[in-house]
């Protein structure tokens, strides 16, 4: 099963792209040590060590290690966990998150938005979420860039709404 292998060594994250999904609803799981999910998969890649943090989305798996953590033996060690789970539960219902909102919106934010925005040497730095509005705020390159608005609507909004319905609006507070 060939996965793509996506490194972000600025953010200690790892995203795995699976040639196939994992569920067929728009959910996912953002997990960390302390905050065990019921999903076995979260649970064994939560339990390599030196792993922070996992979100496991439809066909993603997004995983963040500690600084002491050697980023290759991590990847070896998830590669590993994967493969084994697919083997036995192909296409599992993926279940909820129990982290708190802001926790899963910086997971998700991690793994779906911040790749593009750090290869053009930008970012996105989170200021609040309440009542279904998340404020943020462009940093880098990508402060002051023309196609901010368009980020901010296409990619930014478009996924944060995709897994997480209850962020309606997201808007972009200037520095």
């Amino acid at each position: 099963m060939p996965i793509k292998i996506e490194h972000l060594d600025a953010l200690n994250l790892v995203n795995f792209y699976l040639p196939q999904t994992l569920t067929t609803a728009p959910n996912f799981i953002a997990a960390t040590p302390q905050n065990l999910p019921q999903n076995i998969l979260a649970r064994q890649l939560l339990d390599i060590n030196g792993v922070t943090r996992c979100l496991i989305a439809d066909n993603l798996i997004g995983i963040q290690y500690a600084p002491f953590a050697a980023r290759d033996d991590v990847v070896a060690l998830v590669l590993a966990e994967i493969d084994d789970y697919m083997a036995i539960a192909p296409i599992p219902a993926i279940g909820e998150s129990n982290l708190a909102l802001p926790q899963q919106i910086e997971a998700l934010a991690d793994s779906f938005i911040r790749p593009t925005l750090i290869r053009d040497n930008g970012n996105i730095r989170l200021i609040t979420v309440a009542k279904g509005v998340l404020h943020i705020q462009f940093t880098g390159h990508c402060a002051g860039c023309p196609y901010a608005q368009n980020t901010l609507n296409n990619v930014i909004a478009a996924a944060l709404k995709k897994y997480l319905p209850q962020i309606q609006t997201v808007q972009m507070v200037e520095a």
